[in-house]
């Protein structure tokens, strides 16, 4: 079985050639070895390190110790000298490495005092682990209109893609009926392909995708190389690259990302069985 990392989504890599060390992200330059809040796959920031950079794809090593290459547009660099003051909407680590928004009540020295958007307590945060909620991406993308009766591949609750029939559409989700049988589950627009779709006629080295793996299901990398109508894949969970046919191939979904009022990214493990 495919082992990959389970995601909450509440708000969603086998290192290459090492290109460059420094690149410009959001909140200044950020190099090897630097602490940065980055997007983990279901939308919400976790603090982390960058351990390399390949082209505009930085490798993160998160405090929790997972791994994974995310987009430089998704990487925020953290200072213990970032200046804030009173009333900055913030984007803050909170007793650990998930971060949520909040707003900035009291700054000192080295820290500042945030009050969270869901309410919770108040906590006292340190400057090094906070951004301005400005720097986070905010993302919209238009909805895709499907049917009833549409063949897809959809979001599961552990951030995997598995196919499934829409059975009923409430404005912006889907109800999926999965081919494997389990429980119907309400999905995001944003979060599902159709396959129905003839794949995208060009595919090229760099893209981020999801590919048919052995296990028949489709999972998200980076087009590494192209062989003809063969893609080198390199997986985000950093299983071992594998060629796989251009019609097993179809373009990663644009997620949409915003920072609301009490949204709690949050990661946890799968159950699901294939």
């Amino acid at each position: 079985m495919k082992t990959i990392r389970a995601l909450g989504v509440t708000l969603m890599a086998v290192s290459m050639t090492f290109a460059s060390t420094v690149l410009a992200g959001p909140g200044g330059q950020i190099g090897v070895g630097n602490r940065v809040a980055a997007m983990w796959s279901n939308g919400g920031y976790f603090l982390g390190t960058v351990t390399e950079i390949e082209g505009d794809r930085y490798n993160i090593l998160f405090e929790d110790g997972d791994r994974l290459a995310v987009n430089s547009a998704n990487v925020v660099a953290l200072r213990e000298d970032m200046p804030f003051s009173v009333g900055d909407r913030v984007v803050a680590a909170w007793k650990g490495i998930s971060m949520y928004p909040g707003v900035v009540t009291k700054v000192h020295a080295k820290s500042c005092m945030v009050g969270w958007d869901d309410g919770d307590e108040p906590l006292l945060v340190a400057k090094d682990k906070i951004f301005h909620a400005d720097k986070a991406v905010a993302a919209t993308t238009a909805a895709t209109a499907f049917n009833v009766g549409d063949h897809v591949t959809a979001m599961w609750r552990d951030s995997r893609y598995y196919p499934g029939i829409v059975t009923e559409v409430r404005g912006s989700q889907c109800l999926i009926k999965w081919d494997d049988g389990d429980e119907p589950l309400f999905v995001l627009q944003e979060h599902i392909r159709s396959l129905s779709n003839a794949p995208s006629a060009s595919l090229n080295v760099g893209d981020h995708v999801l590919a048919t793996w052995k296990d028949g299901h489709k999972y998200p990398g980076v087009i590494a190389e192209a062989r003809g109508d063969l893609f080198l894949i390199r997986w985000d969970d950093g299983d071992e690259p594998m060629l796989v046919a251009k019609d097993k191939i179809l373009p990663f979904p644009q997620q949409q990302v915003q920072l609301l009022p009490g949204a709690t990214p949050t990661r946890q493990e799968s159950n699901r069985e294939h």
